[in-house]
């Protein structure tokens, strides 16, 4: 479990916690980044939005071009572990997303015909995104720390971080193909829901195999 994880997170100017993750005791640090420039290496993270964008916005490549001069990082935490950087975890509050899309920078990429739709598309989602209240966007672990509790150490801190903000009902979407992912947040709380909202359904379309809706209360 994890230990007085709210007070750490307001007391500390990046937003520190340290906890062992795994049987190792590997101590991990749990962060947001503030007060400074962020590191290359937090920057193509955070770049990088959740998976329906790469329809209208690109691989990862090119939406760390679009992105990375205009992340929000207060809407992201970040797992560091042993001096590596594991993971991170975005999300939504208050209306408000990690990236903003900036029209500019999508023609820059795209060109004037074809980045005005793509804009345009990118908005509408982040903007239904924004009115789902606070919402879980993307959570990542980097595939050799994966299955050593990091994600849950994460997972953990975000709940504890939102619950601090004085919010009571977080969301999230998982791929209803990826079994292991709905296991993971199923055992930490959350429950899967019907939702007919058209873009879920969009989602369940672009996906193939569909997303489910997960909430959970604080």
């Amino acid at each position: 479990m994890m230990t007085d994880m709210s007070a750490a997170l307001s007391e500390l100017p990046e937003r520190v916690v340290m906890q062992p993750a795994d049987a190792l005791s590997t101590r991990v640090e749990v962060y947001q980044v503030r007060d400074r420039h962020p590191t290359i290496e937090e920057q193509q993270m955070a770049a990088v939005g959740p998976t329906v964008f790469r329809p209208l916005l690109g691989e990862a490549v090119t939406q760390r071009r679009i992105f990375a001069e205009t992340v929000d990082y207060s809407r992201i935490l970040f797992l560091r572990a042993d001096d590596s950087l594991v993971g991170h975890l975005q999300f939504y509050l208050d209306g408000k997303g990690p990236q903003r899309v900036i029209w500019s920078r999508v023609r820059r990429e795209f060109g004037c015909p074809h980045g005005a739709p793509r804009a345009l598309g990118a908005e509408a989602v982040m903007r239904w995104m924004a009115a789902q209240g606070p919402y879980i966007s993307r959570l990542i672990i980097r595939p050799e720390y994966r299955g050593r509790g990091f994600g849950s150490v994460l997972l953990e801190a975000a709940i504890d971080h939102l619950r601090e903000q004085g919010v009571r009902q977080v969301t999230l979407d998982a791929w209803a193909s990826e079994k292991h992912v709905q296991r993971f947040y199923r055992r930490h709380g959350f429950i899967a829901c019907e939702d007919p909202s058209p873009i879920r359904l969009l989602f369940n379309r672009v996906g193939g195999s569909g997303v489910t809706w997960y909430v959970k209360r604080l």
